[in-house]
């Protein structure tokens, strides 16, 4: 059925509606085919919000299965495609009623395949948790919680960009952003990482049969790492040290480039995906930002690690240098001593 089809059908449709609700009054009718004929001029001007307001507007006063389709197919323009399959199943699940319109029927047929084909269209996407994960996990999508029988399991959503968000107790928070096209099939696998003071455990806790010397039971964080003074200048230790930095600093240049093709794919979906509804054509700008986001996830990381491992290289085997301790802690590295 052609656009131009459906907006004559709607209108005339409303006219037969007449003698099934003839409790409703003239004015209330004629409101209503009002409605109708401004949702179908908004719609027929990709004026998609405008068009689902007037075909609401109509539904409300009617209630009837061509002011619902007309809010379905609003709906579906917008990327709203759960809510149009709820529109639908609720047009389909009324009541048919003896010599009812034959537009009714037809709105009907027309809601079954239209139905049929958002099944197919719309994506779903999975959360995965780790299989040491705690009970106690909680899991938000779009800040919305996720109930533990949906976690694992396909789910159904609109398209667009959505964020997941887990959290536990003694864990460091996990969250993932990522857009997601028609059709697609995402699965989003959690990684939950015990926090530093969670990891550490008290060495002879309660053990009263020590003899020795009590220590403080304040909590000091990581035990330094002590680094003995460098008897001789070692060469060799400085040239791998020049090397790390080297590297360090390709891949932090790698991972900034990275970082701003992603960011540009970003922006190309974005324009090529209007209301979040994307043609097939862009699903390699998706694949492309997939790509350059996985590689500067890795390479920032590894320069960053590389460059702090040279600078400490050249820091313990330059002459004249004291260093008294090397400190490791959760997301830091602390150095001290006198050069």
């Amino acid at each position: 059925m052609t656009r131009l089809s459906f907006f004559l059908l709607a209108s005339l449709t409303l006219s037969a509606t007449a003698s099934a609700a003839e409790e409703l009054s003239t004015e209330a009718r004629d409101e209503a085919r009002v409605d109708m004929d401004e949702g179908h001029a908004n719609f027929k001007a990709r004026d998609y919000k405008a068009a689902l307001a007037a075909y609401r507007r109509a539904d409300k006063i009617m209630n009837v299965p061509t002011t619902k389709l007309g809010v379905a197919r609003a709906l579906v323009e917008l990327g709203r495609l759960l809510e149009a399959r709820r529109v639908l199943a609720d047009l389909l699940k009324g009541s048919v009623t003896e010599g009812e319109p034959a537009a009714f029927v037809r709105a009907r047929d027309k809601a079954r395949a239209v139905l049929a084909d958002l099944a197919s269209r719309t994506p779903t996407l999975s959360i995965r948790l780790p299989k040491d994960a705690p009970d106690n996990v909680s899991v938000l999508l779009d800040d919305s919680r996720v109930s533990e029988a949906s976690i694992g399991t396909p789910s159904p959503l609109d398209p667009g960009t959505h964020a997941v968000v887990v959290t536990a107790p003694g864990f460091s928070p996990f969250a993932a952003e990522l857009t997601i096209l028609e059709r697609a099939n995402e699965v989003v696998e959690v990684l939950l990482e015990r926090r530093a003071s969670e990891r550490a455990a008290p060495k002879n806790a309660g053990d009263s049969s020590d003899l020795g010397p009590r220590e403080d039971s304040t909590p000091k964080g990581p035990d330094p790492l002590v680094v003995e003074q460098p008897k001789a200048h070692s060469s060799a230790g400085r040239a791998w040290s020049y090397g790390s930095l080297s590297l360090g600093i390709g891949g932090l240049v790698a991972g900034g480039l990275a970082s701003g093709l992603t960011f540009a794919r970003v922006s190309d979906l974005e324009a090529n995906c209007p209301n979040h509804r994307c043609p097939e054509s862009a699903r390699a700008l998706h694949t492309d930002m997939q790509t350059l986001a996985t590689i500067a996830d890795v390479t920032l990381p590894l320069g960053a690690a590389l460059f702090g491992a040279g600078a400490l290289g050249l820091g313990l085997t330059a002459p004249d240098t004291h260093v008294t301790s090397v400190r490791f802690g959760p997301g830091t590295l602390t150095v001290r001593g006198v050069f």
